[in-house]
Formats: structure tokens, C-alpha cells, sequence
């Protein structure tokens, strides 16, 4: 039985009824804390309802009441996140297009009726989103139909893993998407997606096997803050049972709405997946007291670092931990390669002529600058000239992979799309100039390095 405040800590009366129970949170707390009244959900498919919650709720509360009065941001709208992030205007019906050619690929059974599985989970038994995001959701779709939500979800995740097959699918996916909808147009929403999944360790990806190097979290602990053994012991269990979960669905899953926000905006502005790491950190160092009270009952934790943990106390640890870090270099890992690939624009759609013709352009072009180099050529490695031979003959058979890799993807593309309409003329020329470019710095790399050698 609750004998105290789990704000201020006042002490219940026995006699007078003092206490209350936040109807947002659940948080038992005295009659002071919780006068507060906002409009909040009960479910996201079900209008708002004002309701007294308590003073951790209300920050909350105020900062989405806040965004949405400043942004006027609703679901599946242009934003000025978008305007600031995208400059350049995105084309619509060409996303339209690929939510086409989406659904006619192989794959496209099986990954939607995951998705139509999750998405009851997400809005009919609510088991996705903690109560935070359920409030943002609700004001952003403002009771429309539900299978206009639905629609607009699977189209933008049937894309991403059309495009981005490598990545794979997962809940977190389906989180991050169902948010980036509440904050964007859905063309808007893929391009974003397409980046953070290129920023994001590897490791993280749904796809994969490997384990993140959770040891490096801790030590990048131990740099910002001095703890004492049992600490470090602790913060290990800590990054081991929440910052996996936290950084797939990049704090989502473990924060409110306010806190997840003030990170996204930071990494958006910043495009760099160092700023998760750092919020691990600051969520980790804002919990140090729940340990020695809960223990390594996580659930226990994960629930006082939802309910406790609001936008202005991770900010202050945050500047708290830049000051300290000042410029070192945290050593959390990144993508190995550029598995998802690098795009202007995000709905550009090949003209099918053009494709007809390419891999002809292509193959003449990659024999014109083939070199011939002995099997059995050995290589003296005394002298700096001979690393640099080594070096660009090294990055001229990486160009040609590169080059016969964009020819095998090509000549794909050629197949899966015959009845796709051409694009303007002047985009069938900035792709014949890229590929000529290419073809001009690997002839330039070749005859650099076969000048080096000559004169060896």
C-alpha cells in the first residue's frame, strides 16, 4: 500500500483521503499533485477526454500541447520539420508509383500480414505505444478513419522494405514509422527512414545476428562520470536489458512523447547516431537512484523511468555530459558500409528506355578501362611508393565492382519495371552524366596508378 506521495513524498493521512491516482499515468500521488487537467486518451481510435493527471504528466502534456499549437503538425501532413530537413520537393505521384511496383513484388504478402498484425496491437489492444505516445497519436489523427491510418502505415513500410529489403522488418520499424506519420507527409517519412537506417549501427538493423559492443557504453559511463564498481556493474546490466530496445525504436519504446522529441530533433538536426548514444548515457545517469531501490527489477525501472524522467532533466544531464566530454570521441560503432543506397531524392524512378540501353553503355565502357594484372605479381611493401600503387589498384577494383554492381542492379530494375512511365528527359540526362563521371574518375584512378608503376 502506497504511503506516500510519488512526487512531493507527502505522507498519506489515515484519516483524511489525500490521495489520488493520475488517470494517465497511474502514479499514486497527493491531492496537490494531481489538479492538473489535460485531455487525454483512453484509446487512440476514441475522441479525447479532459482528465486530471499529475505534475509529471502535465510537463508532458504541455509540451504536446505546445507542438501543436506552434506546428500545427496532424497525420500524414507537410511539416515544417519536413520543409527544414528536405529542401528540395518531392514528387508525390512518384511515390505512388513505388507503393505499385511495392505490391507487386513476392515478398509483399508476407510483410503486409505482419504489418496487419502489429498495427492491432498499435491501435486495438494498445500493447506498442505507452500512454505518452498514445495522447500524441490521438491528437494527431484526430478520429479519422481507421483504414486511412492503416493504408497510409503499410504503404510507407511495403516501400521501405521494397527499397531497403537488407533491413528487414521489425516492431520498431513500425514504431518509428507510425511516429515519423505523425510529423510528416509519408514520401517525407521514407527518405527519413532510408537515413536513420543508414546511420544506425549494423547491429541494430532487424536483420541482423551480431551483438552490439555493449562494453563500449560503459566505458564511454566511466569517461563522462566517475562511478564506483558497484555502479559500473550496474550500468552494464542497465545498457544490457534497454539500450537495444531504446535504440531501434530510438528512445520510443522507453520514454515519453516530450523526451523522444527533444532526441529526434537533435538527431535529425545533427545526423548522427553518436547523439542515441549520448541519450543512453543521460537516461542511464538519471536512473543511477532507481537501482538502489528497485534493484534489477527492470520492469520496476522501466516504469519509474517512464513515469520520472521528463525533457528538462535529460536536457540538463545532457549539456552536464557535453561540458564533460568536451571533444572526445565517443566510441559507440557505426555501419560497417553504405548497405541502403545514398539517393537525392527518394522517389526517383528510372526511365525504362534509358534502362533498355544502359547496361549496353555500361559494358562498353567498363572495356575500354579493364586493366590485366599478373596473378602472381608480388609486391615489395619498403617504400610509401609502393603502398600508394597498392592503395589505388585497391580503389580501382573496388570502382569496378562498384560499377558492375550498379549494372547487375540495373539490368533488374529493367525487368521489374516495363510498364513504369519515363521520367522527364532532363533526369535521363543527369543519370547518363553520372555514369559518365564514374567512368571518367576510374579511367583517371587507372592511368594514376599505372603511371606510378611505369615509373617504379
Amino acid at each position: 500500500m502506497d504511503k506516500q506521495c510519488s512526487i512531493c513524498n507527502k505522507e498519506f493521512s489515515f484519516i483524511k483521503q489525500n490521495k489520488s491516482k493520475c488517470k494517465r499515468c497511474g502514479l499514486v500521488v497527493c491531492l496537490d499533485c494531481n489538479k492538473n487537467e489535460f485531455k487525454i486518451s483512453s484509446s487512440m481510435l476514441k475522441p479525447l477526454k479532459k482528465e486530471k493527471v499529475c505534475l509529471q504528466c502535465k510537463t508532458d502534456c504541455l509540451y504536446v500541447e505546445q507542438q501543436l499549437e506552434q506546428f500545427h503538425q496532424s497525420w500524414n501532413k507537410e511539416s515544417q520539420l519536413q520543409i527544414e530537413l528536405f529542401q528540395e520537393s518531392l514528387n508525390p505521384e512518384q511515390y505512388q508509383q513505388l507503393i505499385k511496383i511495392s505490391k507487386v513484388q513476392n515478398n509483399f504478402k508476407q510483410n503486409l500480414e505482419q504489418i496487419k498484425s502489429d498495427l492491432i496491437k498499435c491501435f486495438i489492444t494498445q500493447e506498442m505505444f505507452n500512454y505518452s505516445f498514445q495522447d500524441w497519436i490521438c491528437h494527431s489523427i484526430n478520429q479519422m478513419k481507421v483504414n486511412q491510418i492503416f493504408d497510409d502505415i503499410e504503404n510507407l513500410l511495403i516501400v521501405f522494405l521494397y527499397r531497403n529489403s537488407q533491413v528487414g522488418y521489425s516492431c520498431e520499424l513500425l514504431q518509428i514509422s507510425i511516429v515519423l506519420l505523425t510529423q510528416m507527409k509519408d514520401y517525407a517519412a521514407l527518405q527519413l527512414l532510408e537515413q536513420l537506417y543508414e546511420l544506425m549501427p549494423y547491429e541494430y538493423w532487424p536483420t541482423s545476428t551480431q551483438e552490439p559492443n555493449l562494453q563500449t557504453l560503459v566505458q564511454d559511463f566511466q569517461l563522462a562520470f566517475k562511478i564506483d564498481s558497484t555502479q559500473i556493474s550496474q550500468i552494464k546490466k542497465f545498457m544490457e536489458f534497454f539500450s537495444t530496445p531504446n535504440t531501434q525504436s530510438l528512445f520510443i519504446k522507453g520514454l515519453n512523447f516530450s523526451c523522444f522529441h527533444i532526441i529526434f530533433l537533435e538527431f535529425v538536426q545533427q545526423m548522427n547516431f553518436e547523439v542515441i548514444q549520448k541519450y543512453l548515457i543521460v537516461v542511464a545517469k538519471s536512473c543511477l537512484k532507481s537501482f538502489g531501490q528497485f534493484g534489477f527489477d527492470y520492469k520496476s525501472i522501466g516504469k519509474q523511468i517512464l513515469n520520472k524522467t521528463d525533457y528538462k532533466s535529460i536536457t540538463q544531464i545532457k549539456s552536464l555530459l557535453d561540458q564533460k566530454l568536451g571533444n572526445s570521441q565517443l566510441t559507440f560503432s557505426s555501419p560497417k558500409s553504405s548497405l541502403i543506397r545514398k539517393r537525392n531524392s527518394v522517389c526517383s524512378i528510372e526511365n525504362s528506355s534509358f534502362i533498355d540501353t544502359l547496361p549496353q553503355l555500361m559494358t562498353q565502357q567498363n572495356s575500354q578501362r579493364e586493366i590485366k594484372v599478373e596473378d602472381n605479381f608480388i609486391f615489395n611493401f619498403q617504400n610509401d611508393q609502393n603502398l600508394q600503387i597498392i592503395q589505388l589498384m585497391q580503389m580501382i577494383e573496388q570502382r569496378k565492382k562498384e560499377l558492375y554492381e550498379l549494372q547487375i542492379k540495373n539490368t533488374a530494375l529493367k525487368n521489374q519495371t516495363q510498364n513504369i512511365k519515363q521520367i522527364s528527359k532532363q533526369e535521363h540526362e543527369d543519370y547518363l552524366n553520372m555514369v559518365d563521371k564514374m567512368s571518367q574518375e576510374i579511367q583517371e584512378e587507372i592511368a594514376q596508378g599505372v603511371q606510378i608503376y611505369y615509373q617504379k
